[in-house]
């Protein structure tokens, strides 16, 4: 894989607010009791003979950690992506002509990159990057608050019979050792590794407590433990096996237009990591760096890779 930089920057919270906003948010946030949780070992189970529902999923990750990635994995798994939007890296905020349009606008804006006739059995990726924070949660014009609430849909998904997303959260996060060596956006300071670790294990606690369906994946261990990763998303339903050697065809699952910055699959990918500096300060058996930790950033990835074992 390469990779490129981005024309515009991912919305950001500014540095400082992220913890103070995202926990006011979270501990206010309260899904619909309809919510029903979908731990199934069996993810066939979930949504048998339910057409009125799809499995719609919300990837969460910091910018430059990982989540072009996921997005890959999963479309080899036959998930709808919104690489149809014409857009950089298939990011689905860039197709909105207001990021604070109103939120049955942006689901319609969605809906319209995925080909909806095409049965329940193909999940629906929603979101593919940014940090769980106050906005996201709390926001009158967030789709992620407004699908966990099961909240009416439009009619662009409505009148395919479809009624209620059942929603599914991936928080994707990047060890700092790898992310320093390896992402096209450098090495960052420490207190923005702190700020999105604290903020994606507040968010894990608070939406479990709520009774939402939430999986912690390492980004070491799409490249070191894929068939860990599988065994991790396989309760998801309709997602099958995810594909490491999968390459995107171009005019088929990605457009010219995305800028789609990785070449080549997640198994090769994982073969350059291999040889890379940034393998020599990685434990992949553990799933953190070579830090001692006495590193506040450690200790607080050191519990993130608990989460993901």
């Amino acid at each position: 894989l390469t990779f490129s930089r981005p024309p515009v920057s991912c919305p950001m919270v500014p540095a400082g607010r992220l913890l103070l906003l995202a926990g006011v948010a979270l501990a206010h946030w309260k899904p619909s009791q309809r919510h029903i949780v979908a731990n199934q070992t069996d993810a066939s189970v979930a949504l048998k003979g339910d057409e009125n529902v799809r499995t719609g999923i919300f990837v969460f990750a910091a910018p430059f950690s990982g989540s072009t990635a996921m997005l890959q994995l999963l479309m080899s798994a036959g998930v709808q992506t919104q690489c149809r939007n014409l857009k950089w890296e298939c990011e689905e905020f860039r197709a909105y002509d207001d990021p604070h349009m109103p939120v049955m606008k942006k689901l319609e804006v969605v809906a319209g990159n995925w080909d909806l006739g095409m049965g329940k059995d193909h999940a629906l990726l929603f979101h593919k990057v940014g940090i769980p924070n106050a906005w996201t949660l709390g926001a009158e014009d967030s789709s992620f608050k407004h699908i966990l609430e099961k909240r009416p849909l439009p009619e662009a998904f409505t009148k395919h019979g479809i009624n209620e997303i059942d929603a599914h959260v991936i928080l994707l996060w990047q060890p700092h050792c790898l992310h320093n060596y390896l992402s096209s956006h450098g090495a960052r300071p420490d207190k923005e590794y702190i700020e999105f670790h604290q903020t994606f294990l507040n968010a894990e606690r608070v939406l479990r407590e709520r009774g939402m369906d939430v999986t912690v994946v390492n980004f070491g261990d799409l490249i070191f433990k894929p068939d860990h990763v599988n065994q991790q998303l396989a309760h998801i339903p309709n997602l099958p096996k995810l594909d490491f050697d999968f390459v995107p065809t171009l005019g088929k699952d990605i457009f010219v237009e995305n800028e789609f910055k990785a070449q080549g699959s997640i198994a090769d990918y994982a073969i350059h990591v291999k040889q890379h500096e940034a393998a020599k300060h990685y434990n992949a058996e553990l799933g953190t760096c070579l830090d001692a930790m006495t590193n506040p950033v450690q200790k607080l990835e050191s519990e993130l890779a608990r989460m993901s074992s």
